[in-house]
């Protein structure tokens, strides 16, 4: 388990400070796929570099199983960082070594018996799908075999931890796909616990189960995937959601800005059985009102299938005001635009 506790970082002197980490306090559970997200600038590389300490923290703590890391002496450190692997938006990889001699870095800084690398190395080769690409080098490689040899270099030392430091913003959507799901495999088989770090909502919405999204230096939702796709709390969450769930066009919403007042423009929004309810259907057959479907969508996350529905309704207030109070006895999240 990660826990961090007060965390701040800032750069800079007294006269020219930059406060990039604000009493950040998270706890990421053993076994999570725990999305990070936010704008460039919110924070978030900074954070998942003091969590090994690749970046030393201004004030507060880092916990990795309840171990101190701030407490830790160099050599100490040292021993602690083989249960955290890294991987890398620009792979960072040994140009004049080949793909296995790069895997078998780490386990040689490591001290990992010499009789025993080689062996460990056609391990990882064959979890991440590079076995024949053992004597290439990394010119010859695409992006994407390129991040492959970062990850099984990042499990080298059978680490507890894997950090993922926007590992896919550099490649293409099919590789991203690829790289995706062989992080959610490799969680899933061995049940390391790895953190993501993306400015990208397709990214926590197809492998991560929790998710924290900053702002300015901290987090301003926590949350399950499934929660804050649901219900975004946060303007961020709700500005990264609109490019991802909700498609809502700026025609739309100009409708929605010159609706009378015999008229709303609502956004409903579904989650789980209630997306097969003849909703729409049940509006127009009990209330004296008229309803047009401008947009919608319909998807699943973690099996979970979640939707909206963008509408607009006429009638007057009164049976509006009916029509609203429908909604919520369905447990629907709606929200006049």
């Amino acid at each position: 388990m990660i826990r961090i506790e007060h965390l701040t970082k800032t750069f800079g002197d007294h006269q020219d400070q930059v406060h990039a980490l604000s009493d950040v306090n998270l706890v990421i559970e053993k076994g999570d796929i725990f999305g990070i997200i936010g704008l460039s600038g919110a924070g978030k590389s900074t954070l998942v570099r003091c969590i090994n300490r690749l970046e030393e923290p201004t004030s507060g703590e880092v916990y990795i199983e309840d171990v101190a890391m701030t407490r830790l002496n160099e050599s100490e450190l040292r021993e602690k960082r083989k249960e955290i692997g890294m991987i890398f938006q620009h792979f960072n990889l040994l140009m004049n070594s080949t793909v296995e001699e790069n895997i078998a870095f780490p386990l040689k800084l490591s001290k990992y018996p010499k009789d025993k690398i080689q062996k460990r190395v056609d391990e990882l080769l064959e979890v991440v799908g590079l076995t024949e690409k053992r004597k290439s080098y990394p010119a010859t490689l695409s992006g994407g075999q390129k991040q492959r040899v970062g990850i099984a270099r990042a499990l080298a030392n059978d680490p507890k931890i894997i950090l993922s430091d926007e590992a896919t913003s550099a490649l293409d959507p099919i590789t991203t796909e690829a790289i995706l799901q062989l992080l959610k495999e490799i969680n899933r088989q061995y049940g390391i616990t790895v953190v993501v770090i993306t400015h990208e909502m397709d990214v926590i919405k197809k492998i991560c189960n929790k998710v924290a999204v900053m702002e300015n230096g901290a987090p301003v939702e926590v949350g399950s995937v499934l929660d804050v796709f649901s219900n975004p709390q946060s303007q961020t969450a709700k500005n990264f959601l609109e490019g991802e769930l909700f498609h809502i066009s700026e025609k739309t919403r100009t409708e929605g800005k010159s609706a009378s007042q015999s008229a709303s423009l609502l956004k409903i929004s579904f989650r789980g059985d209630i997306t097969d309810e003849p909703i729409i259907a049940n509006i127009m057959k009990n209330y004296q009102v008229e309803v047009s479907i401008l947009g919608g969508n319909i998807e699943e996350i973690q099996a979970v299938n979640l939707g909206y529905l963008v509408v607009k309704i006429q009638g007057d207030q009164q049976e509006l005001e009916q029509v609203y109070q429908y909604l919520s006895s369905k447990s629907l999240r709606w929200e006049v635009l």
